[in-house]
């Protein structure tokens, strides 16, 4: 797998069989504020008559698997009550995970918003984007065109106003790499996601009083915990077994 995409491109990846309940679906790794209903149905249609849509994108992001592009695709084989779903998966930091997520929506499907535009414009810079080799940088109208052509001066503005640092370097010509913006720790946005969902799923339990669904949810935790204690990443290439009919190896 290759990893550290281009400004230009998403990476290439291999095809896998994704089970869905594998997948990390994290807003911080989307430029979109939401999820259109109406294309869900095209798709969730399309799907029933047979129909063969593209695969879904998904990033290794220290060993989790993040979708960056596809979230109609997913939500419609969910709604179809299918729980396994074709994708390229890649090898990629946080950063580069939600450039390429910003990228696939630039590139095809509803048209962004400017305030989503003003996200992609982020992750381009916090993917570091804007760099070519060790001392260049890329010019304002440069990364304005990769943004889908919007005004460089919007560039230099955003980038003073959310990267200052970043804005210096262009003032002088490039400056100090130092002042590039720091890589978060994937291990805490992953920590984040699973605290959130755990005190979410402690407060739901009190509803749960049918004993046949708190049992099934007790063994569901005790997978978890299981999960918890072990660590570890996915494994490249068998990442779970694939049922018969699948012909594609399956993470």
């Amino acid at each position: 797998m290759r990893s550290n995409p281009t400004a230009g491109s998403i990476p290439a990846g291999e095809l896998r069989t994704v089970a869905l309940n594998n997948l990390v679906e994290d807003s911080r790794f989307q430029v979109r504020e939401n999820v259109d209903a109406g294309t869900v149905e095209k798709y969730r249609l399309a799907l029933r008559n047979d129909a063969v849509l593209p695969p879904v994108k998904v990033a290794m992001v220290n060993g989790a698997l993040v979708l960056v592009d596809g979230w109609h695709r997913v939500a419609a084989h969910r709604r179809l009550g299918r729980d396994r779903i074709e994708a390229e998966v890649f090898i990629a930091t946080e950063e580069e995970a939600v450039w390429a997520a910003a990228q696939a929506n630039l590139t095809h499907g509803l048209p962004l918003k400017p305030k989503e535009v003003r996200r992609a414009f982020q992750a381009f810079v916090r993917a570091r984007k804007y760099r070519l080799g060790r001392t260049r940088l890329m010019p304002l109208r440069d990364i304005a065109r990769h943004l889908g052509g919007i005004s460089h001066e919007s560039i230099r503005r955003w980038m003073r106003e959310d990267f200052p640092n970043v804005a210096a370097r262009y003032s002088q010509g490039g400056g100090d790499k130092r002042a590039d913006p720091r890589p978060r720790d994937p291990s805490a946005t992953f920590a984040e996601d699973t605290e959130a969902a755990l005190r979410g799923a402690i407060a739901a339990s009190r509803g749960v009083t049918c004993p046949h669904w708190r049992g099934a949810l007790v063994a569901l935790a005790e997978e978890a915990l299981k999960v918890l204690r072990e660590g570890g990443p996915w494994e490249i290439p068998a990442m779970e077994d694939e049922p018969e009919a699948e012909p594609t190896p399956a993470f």
